[in-house]
């Protein structure tokens, strides 16, 4: 699977292709609501929330890279909340 770019509408990222593959269907829309938190809280905060470098979760609302499983795990915990539906 590439990058999240590449699933997602030019200019318009998060939204996905409407030809893009469920799972990244799925990622994209996790990934809007990481930005809804960051928006919400600050990006700098977030990552420090998590033990995460702000670079990197700079990434993936970029569309860089791809969540990963521990980050959307450590997201629900600290914020008490599921992003992954």
């Amino acid at each position: 699977m590439g990058a999240p770019l590449d699933y997602a509408r030019p200019g318009d990222f998060p939204t996905p292709l409407p030809d893009a593959p469920p799972v990244a269907v799925h990622l994209l829309a996790v990934t809007g609501r990481i930005q809804q938190l960051v928006n919400e809280h600050g990006l700098r905060a977030v990552a420090r929330e998590l033990g995460i470098a702000h670079s990197g979760l700079s990434r993936i609302l970029t569309g860089q890279i791809w969540p990963s499983s521990a980050t959307i795990s450590a997201i629900e915990h600290a914020y008490d909340t599921t992003i992954w539906r």
